[in-house]
């Protein structure tokens, strides 16, 4: 028995394993802190760096397209910025969500910074009613069953055949199909124009005929008062004393920049920067609620606001002592000095010098 040939299949290809996608690269949105980029951008348009809290909003609605409020204080800072278009088109979507939801007083701000939006949310709430009233009456159009038009009556057809044929008789049909002209409505007669002039001539020669109608009513004078009437003391009206409340300064809390400025420094663990913000407040507002709540943060990570103004007085202590070190080296080299002499008075040393000085002296003097 021969053995039958059978082919070998080939070996299966190696898979090759597909490229990257661009989307594995690109970090998640999620990783975005959403809350230290909102204080971040703050800060920045608190002390005047307009552009780069913009680019740091501009990045937060680009990974995270569904928040609102990264959107609505990109809308102020382009109005800020000058860039009013931009404004309103990053502001359309804020509005247009206020107003399905019914809180657009939420936005106030908003509106007033950029007025027209509000007449582009008129503009839209009437095209949306009118879109819905047109898809109502498209409705009730199809459920509707639509009623076919009677017939006109159509006048009887009409051969015309050959006149001189002996076969057909040729009927005259244009008295059947002539059409009566409509009825004429009848010309109101001229009695109905006449004008009675006689009755106006009557009139005009009477003089002052008119005149009563153009004359001032009398003036009638006050009723005087019966003996009676006179006699009851009139109302006394009591007068409501108008208290003015005055408005004192405890409406008045702390700044928002500053609270934002503080919680901006605790998130990046610059404790001592937030202590001395903190240390400002609370010589005003030591009892508001906000900065309590700073100072806790403060003490739960070790920080105390006291020790931070203990470490200034310790850094001025610190500037005298190095004025104390700078008088110790003067102090020093006199002293040097003064060994100096006295080691040249031992060892005699600059007093032959010294003579030579005085013979120079007194030749000087000869020749003078």
């Amino acid at each position: 028995v021969e053995a039958a040939d059978f082919e070998v299949p080939p070996p299966p290809a190696e898979e090759t394993p597909a490229p990257p996608t661009q989307a594995e690269d690109v970090p998640a949105a999620e990783a975005i802190d959403l809350e230290e980029r909102m204080a971040e951008a703050s800060v920045f348009a608190k002390y005047g760096l307009v552009e780069k809290a913009i680019n740091h909003l501009e990045d937060l609605v680009l990974f995270c397209p569904d928040e609102l409020e990264p959107r609505q204080r990109l809308a102020l800072l382009y109005v800020e910025h000058g860039d009013r278009d931009q404004a309103i088109a990053m502001a359309q979507s804020v509005v247009e969500h206020h107003r399905t939801q019914g809180t657009m007083d939420e936005i106030s701000d908003l509106l007033g910074a950029i007025p027209e939006l509000s007449e582009a949310s008129a503009v839209s709430v009437a095209a949306g009613a009118s879109d819905e009233a047109e898809a109502l009456v498209a409705e009730v159009q199809e459920a509707a069953p639509v009623a076919e038009a009677p017939a006109a009556d159509e006048p009887p057809a009409v051969e015309f055949v050959d006149e001189e044929s002996d076969l057909i008789e040729v009927v005259d049909v244009e008295g059947d199909l002539a059409v009566p002209p409509p009825a004429e409505e009848p010309e109101p007669a001229v009695e109905e124009f006449a004008v009675d002039v006689s009755a106006d001539e009557d009139e005009a020669e009477v003089p002052g005929a008119y005149d009563e109608l153009f004359e001032a009513p009398a003036v009638q004078p006050p009723a005087q008062p019966t003996p009676e009437e006179a006699s009851v003391p009139p109302p006394v009206v009591e007068e409501v004393a108008e208290e003015l409340v005055e408005i004192s300064d405890s409406f008045a809390g702390p700044s928002m920049g500053d609270l934002e400025q503080i919680d901006f420094f605790l998130d990046q663990e610059l404790y001592e920067d937030a202590a001395r913000v903190l240390a400002g407040l609370e010589e005003e507002h030591g009892e508001d609620p906000e900065v309590l709540s700073r100072r806790l943060k403060l003490k739960e990570v070790g920080v105390f606001v006291e020790q931070v103004e203990v470490a200034e007085e310790g850094a001025e202590e610190l500037f005298a002592d190095e004025e104390q070190y700078i008088d110790l080296a003067k102090e020093l080299e006199a002293e040097l000095a003064a060994e100096e002499a006295m080691v040249e008075e031992a060892t005699g040393r600059g007093k032959g010098e010294a003579v030579l000085e005085e013979v120079f002296r007194e030749f000087q003097k000869g020749v003078a």
